[in-house]
């Protein structure tokens, strides 16, 4: 599929290192060699899109595709209608938090907050239980985190 609005490695990129092109990977005895257009890179912590740029890329992309469930969309760009619906459900989140999570950038390392995390917190009914929830994890972060 060429890149497009609908593209899955648009919508859903590779981990990179650093600044560098989308990484390759290779299988190397038992762990991940990261290749790009040049000789090996030294390995780093990785960077993943920001969940809520990423959500809302999706939404749009979904929007503009002129399909009518997500179903179709999901095939469209290779991946499963439960991965879309997992994405689209961070939307969910109130303004505070979802711009809270805008200025944090990109997921780096594995103390960044993922998508992963922000799952149980989309999917709490209340406003108010959601920012307490998302709060109670940035301090958990916090906690973790290397410095």
């Amino acid at each position: 599929m060429p890149h497009g609005v609908g593209s899955p490695d648009l919508l859903f990129p590779e981990p990179r290192v650093g600044h560098d092109a989308y990484p390759i990977y290779e299988a190397a005895e038992g762990h991940r060699t990261r290749y790009f257009d040049g000789p090996p890179v030294e390995e780093g912590p990785l960077t993943r899109p920001n969940p809520i740029a990423q959500a809302e890329r999706l939404d749009r992309a979904f929007r503009e595709s002129g399909v009518r469930t997500l179903a179709a969309f999901a095939d469209r760009v290779g991946v499963s209608a439960a991965r879309v619906s997992q994405m689209l459900a961070l939307l969910r989140l109130p303004d505070s938090v979802r711009d809270q999570l805008r200025r944090l950038g990109p997921v780096v390392g594995r103390t960044g907050i993922s998508e992963r995390d922000l799952r149980p917190i989309a999917n709490l009914r209340t406003a108010l239980a959601q920012s307490r929830a998302f709060r109670a994890l940035l301090r958990r972060k916090a906690r973790t985190a290397k410095w």
